[in-house]
């Protein structure tokens, strides 16, 4: 599957979901401050990591309340890696943010911070992207970047696609993992 080879290798893989959805994931073992900076530049959406509950337990991390949105992500605190970095933002200090969730403990990272871990839930596409690190051997992180049109808007399929064709980025539709 040409999905499960890019994430082995490194590269960004885009995710579709079922109803639409779409986000650029690769492991977070791979990431670099130019894989984030083209998230950023590119996808144009929040960055942020897909991670089990384990991990995030591992972590310390904690959920962030919900208020009004039941149906909102499982998103736990924003973290920071607590060394090597300035004010955090750029794209070379959330690299090494991901970085420390991918490999360093509960006192690499601090609270809050510009990266945001978000707990897979059942067959969303966070659950989707971890089940693709595990079939890549990728670690136990994955990066999640959310995709928005020239506009600023949520972005749809055909957009999604189209990013993915003009960077040569191997496609997967979550359906494919289901199971």
């Amino acid at each position: 599957m040409e999905a499960v080879a890019a994430m082995a290798g490194g590269r960004p893989v885009l995710l579709l979901g079922e109803e639409g959805d779409a986000v650029l994931t690769m492991a977070a073992r791979a990431v670099t401050p130019a894989w984030v900076n083209f998230m950023a530049t590119e996808a144009r959406g929040l960055v942020g990591l897909a991670l089990s509950l384990r991990r995030a337990a591992e972590l310390g991390l904690t959920l962030q309340p919900r208020k009004g949105r039941p149906d909102a992500p499982l998103y736990t605190q924003s973290i920071e890696a607590r060394r090597g970095i300035s004010t955090g933002i750029s794209a070379a200090d959330r690299a090494r943010t991901i970085l420390a969730a991918e490999s360093g403990t509960a006192d690499d990272i601090v609270t809050p911070g510009h990266v945001f871990p978000q707990l897979a839930d059942e067959a969303d596409l966070a659950a989707m992207a971890l089940r693709l690190l595990r079939l890549a051997d990728g670690g136990a992180v994955a990066v999640l970047s959310t995709i928005l049109d020239a506009d600023g808007n949520s972005a749809d399929r055909s957009v999604a696609l189209d990013l993915a064709a003009a960077h040569g980025i191997a496609v997967l539709d979550a359906t494919e993992l289901a199971g």
